[in-house]
């Protein structure tokens, strides 16, 4: 629940993306055999930076829900802690 996983993970979103689009271009150099057509109809994006963007904006709103979640329990819980 920090920062430092969240950036790891949109590190390897990028990552993902750069290699499905560098293997699309491999198979299309390679589009006369039927394997390279199947393996680039498998790894095409149609739009591959929108993809991306959503991906990430997910991934945001995911780890900003939870972190306000953890930290209302944590609230929650201290002040019921107090009561005693």
């Amino acid at each position: 629940m920090n920062s430092g996983s969240f950036f790891i993970i949109i590190a390897g979103l990028i990552c993902l993306k750069v290699t499905y689009y560098i293997i699309n271009k491999i198979a299309v150099l390679f589009a006369h055999y039927k394997f390279s057509r199947l393996v680039g109809i498998y790894f095409y994006t149609p739009s591959l930076l929108n993809d991306l963007k959503n991906e990430i904006l997910k991934l945001f709103i995911k780890s900003y829900f939870d972190l306000a979640l953890c930290s209302f329990l944590n609230m929650f819980a201290f002040f019921e802690k107090t009561k005693d």
